[in-house]
């Protein structure tokens, strides 16, 4: 039977959640396939972890028999609250919202306040199960939980290799639609780039650029939803038809995926090769133990955690734990943070660039993330740790730096494989930056409590806020559009000033291969054509409705708003709160 004042079961126990159950739970329930080789790496740092807290329990109790003897109880009973602390919180009650990349975000002050109700609820919980003698009832409960948890588990190991990359990701056709998203670019930064930068300028001279753009949604998918469909729908079965046409050659990479309902046509970050079992494990651990660690351990646990991934040694430690795979690409080789593997795979995917003369119609989309906040990466696109900008509002500027590299050697590929000419090429950003972020930094583990607050815009209107979000502001809507039709040789970059929407591009890309009796359902403009042409529309657009509102949708409100108005006078003349 199992005991709770065994304290080696509570501490295996304690080790198993959240190495395990809590990380593997959060997979499946983003469907998550992962191989056998990885679980197995997983119960390796398990089991080393469990052996390392038992050896320093032990020594700890020993110190303590030297120094009062009724200590060593108290650090039994404080074992037990922990058991029982992770597991409420990990499953039911998480101190810190649900599985959430953002948790590393600073905590609000009623967040704290809920924090603090949640351990008084637990202590009182874990008082009564002490005092009714029911602890060890509670703690074979979570006996069978995880021993139930352990069978979902090994039912969803992936017996079966991982699948090359979709081979057609990089390759082009006779007719090619084009797409390039970069996330959270906002439209003013970029255009001040293009002024300053005279080789980003001459390489897009070709182009039509966008700068006054604005976006339905502040965050990436939705926003995605309603630049495919012209509005943002909530029934992923009315998906447009152009970019799930069966006629059509259709490869995307990223984001862009959720709009794709044959997902052979798919390649998701992170995928693009087979890569080794360092990284898949790295990746795994990055992506799914950071997510359940937040639950039970806050953003203070979370930062602690992403410090460590920045570590010599974790390197080395997950290496050895995934049985090497030498043989095979590590994209951890060059860098430490699986949120910038997009920025090591947009190198693999564009040199690999080439023309095939059999695909006759092709769409082909890629939406990279390491453009987005925090920005943590310098001009020339290294990783860091953390940027130190001699203004946190130059971040933005300096990524950007970053992208245009990125921009120009995009181009430059499809022209040296004749793909240029014959493709319309749509570059943009699906949002902007948000208001502020307080991010918590460090340079190793030992420091993970250096705050700094990142503002990213000093310019009006773009500093605003809307109904007094945190994130949400006005120049989180704010994106840009840069398009090239095909056959296009222009001498200088054409500048439009028109007030656009994102959901144009619904329209620009419909047209492309089909006529207008098709794509005019869409009601949106072709931005590949002359403005003469255009004409007013309404577009809808979610704003915040408060000072709360975060990343889901119920936190926003849907408006309705004229191409024929800029979106600071919509604000103004709706009597939205914007300071």
């Amino acid at each position: 039977m199992l005991k709770t004042n065994n304290f080696k079961i509570n501490l295996v126990f304690i080790n198993l959640l959240i190495f395990v159950i809590f990380p593997f739970n959060l997979a499946n329930s983003l469907d998550y396939k992962y191989e056998i080789y990885t679980i197995i790496s997983v119960f390796l740092i398990f089991v080393i972890s469990s052996a390392l807290s038992i050896i320093l329990f032990i020594i700890l109790k020993k110190v303590l028999t030297n120094f009062i003897k009724k200590n060593n109880f108290y650090l039994e009973i404080l074992v037990k609250f922990l058991l029982l602390w992770i597991f409420l919180t990990g499953i039911f009650i998480p101190v810190t919202g649900d599985h959430d990349p953002f948790l590393n975000l600073s905590l609000s002050i009623s967040k704290k306040y809920e924090i603090l109700i949640k351990i008084f609820l637990i202590l009182l919980i874990f008082y009564f199960f002490e005092k009714k003698k029911l602890s060890d009832f509670v703690f074979r409960f979570i006996f069978i939980y995880v021993v139930i948890n352990l069978i979902l588990i090994s039912s969803k190991v992936n017996l079966n290799k991982q699948n090359n990359f979709n081979s057609k990701i990089n390759q082009f056709g006779k007719q090619n639609l084009i797409i390039l998203s970069f996330d959270g670019l906002t439209g003013i930064k970029m255009f001040e780039e293009i002024n300053k930068n005279i080789e980003l300028k001459d390489t897009i001279k070709d182009f039509i650029f966008y700068k006054n753009v604005t976006t339905a949604w502040p965050f990436t998918n939705s926003s995605i939803n309603a630049e495919i469909n012209g509005k943002f729908i909530k029934n992923i079965s009315n998906l447009k038809k152009f970019i799930n046409d069966e006629n059509l050659d259709v490869s995307v990479y990223s984001s862009y995926k959720n709009m794709v309902l044959n997902k052979k046509n798919t390649l998701e970050k992170g995928k693009y090769k087979n890569y080794s079992g360092s990284y898949k494990l790295n990746k795994f651990m990055q992506t799914y133990f950071t997510g359940s660690t937040g639950r039970w351990a806050t953003s203070i646990g979370t930062s602690f955690v992403d410090s460590i991934f920045y570590n010599k040694f974790y390197k080395k430690f997950i290496n050895i734990v995934s049985f090497g795979n030498k043989d095979k690409i590590n994209p951890f080789d060059k860098i430490y943070n699986e949120y910038f593997v997009d920025l090591f795979e947009y190198d693999l995917i564009f040199d690999e660039i080439s023309f095939n003369e059999n695909i006759k119609n092709t769409v082909r989309a890629y939406h990279f993330t390491f453009s987005h906040w925090p920005v943590l990466v310098d001009e020339n696109c290294n990783e860091v740790n953390y940027l130190d900008a001699e203004n946190s509002y130059q971040h933005e500027s300096i990524v950007i730096k970053c992208v245009s590299k990125k921009i120009i050697k995009f181009i430059n590929q499809l022209k040296k494989n004749n793909i240029y000419d014959n493709s319309m090429i749509i570059i943009k950003s699906d949002h902007g930056k948000p208001n502020y972020i307080q991010k918590t930094y460090s340079e190793n583990i030992f420091q993970i409590f250096n705050k700094r607050l990142d503002k990213y815009y000093n310019q009006y209107p773009y500093n605003l806020k809307i109904n007094d979000s945190f994130y949400w502001g006005y120049g989180r809507y704010k994106a840009f559009v840069m398009i090239k039709d095909r056959n296009m040789n222009n001498n200088n970059l054409e500048i439009r000033k028109r007030h656009i929407f994102l959901h144009d591009l619904s329209t620009t890309y419909c047209n492309f291969y089909y006529n207008d009796e098709v794509c005019n359902k869409f009601n949106r403009n072709n931005l590949a054509s002359s403005e003469n042409l255009f004409n007013e529309y309404i577009y809808d657009i979610y704003l915040p409705k408060n000072k709360n509102s975060f990343t889901k949708r119920s936190d926003f409100i849907k408006y309705e708003i004229s191409n024929s108005i800029s979106l600071i006078d919509f604000l103004k003349i709706n009597k939205i709160n914007i300071n």
